[in-house]
């Protein structure tokens, strides 16, 4: 099995939030409840993210968390895996990484 990590765009933000959901949901997040759950779960200090759920609370929509120090641009990366199928090779997304945060320009200086 070979692995291989890709860079796959990437994503902007204004709100200082991201959050990871299924394209055929977001028309059920578009209501005012579902979005300030959705805010409160991406600015919560002690969780850093939330799991965000439907109006009724049956269904998981996704998941908010905090963008690193807030506004910018993030790159996303993929790694992507071959898998023996059917007797062929199919190549699949494993990972999906966003860096919020460049760590090694925080290296402390003695």
């Amino acid at each position: 099995m070979t692995s291989k990590r890709i860079k796959i765009g990437k994503v902007g933000v204004n709100s200082g939030t991201l959050m990871v959901i299924d394209p055929c949901h977001i028309k059920r997040l578009f209501t005012d409840r579902a979005y300030a759950e959705s805010m409160r779960a991406a600015y919560n200090r002690k969780t850093m993210g939330k799991q965000v759920h439907t109006d009724d609370k049956k269904s998981w929509l996704a998941v908010s968390f905090e963008a690193g120090f807030g506004d910018g641009l993030y790159e996303v990366w993929g790694t992507i895996e071959e898998f023996p199928f059917a007797g062929h090779t199919e190549r699949r997304m494993t990972k999906v990484e966003i860096k919020l945060i460049d760590t090694t320009r925080f290296k402390e200086t003695r």
